[in-house]
């Protein structure tokens, strides 16, 4: 069987969310934790896009805001995959903030997660970034899979030393 090639444009998965006082933290700013959950579920419809088999976020490898996003502010929250291995898939997630009344934007956030394909025998297709930003951010993977892969490691390493009793 041969190997299916998809582009990136064939993962983007986007969504806009109204920023509205209950999204808030104590210092009236959009919650992190509420915007790194939108990322999560954006991200999940790129990952299922692109291996079309059931898949699962492994890790979030890393997460950088920005810049806050005020309450009445438009958040748009736009993913695509930007790397595949045999089993699992990095994505890319871009968050745009934009000021409703105005309609200037601004980067608020970025982000790369790694997804699992839950099925042994999936075979995920071959990435073919397209457009300028695509091949800039595509061009890391492997380098980005290796620190990873790395970091996985001594996580585990960790893990095997953690006392699970509570005190």
């Amino acid at each position: 069987m041969k190997q299916q090639i998809k582009t990136c444009a064939a993962s983007t998965a986007l969504q806009a969310h109204h920023i509205l006082y209950q999204d808030l933290n104590p210092l009236q700013t959009l919650h992190g934790g509420h915007l790194m959950a939108l990322v999560d579920n954006v991200a999940s419809i790129s990952a299922l896009r692109f291996a079309n088999t059931a898949v699962m976020t492994a890790t979030v490898d890393h997460f950088e805001f920005k810049q806050a996003f005020q309450v009445g502010q438009i958040v748009t929250v736009q993913t695509y995959v930007s790397g595949a291995g045999n089993r699992s898939l990095e994505i890319f997630a871009k968050v745009i903030g934009e000021d409703a009344l105005s309609g200037e934007r601004y980067l608020g956030a970025t982000a790369f997660l790694t997804f699992v394909a839950l099925d042994k025998q999936a075979v995920l297709p071959t990435l073919r970034p397209e457009n300028r930003e695509e091949k800039l951010v595509c061009a890391a993977y492997e380098q980005r899979r290796a620190a990873n892969l790395k970091a996985q490691q001594e996580s585990s390493e960790l893990a095997q030393q953690l006392d699970l009793s509570v005190k």
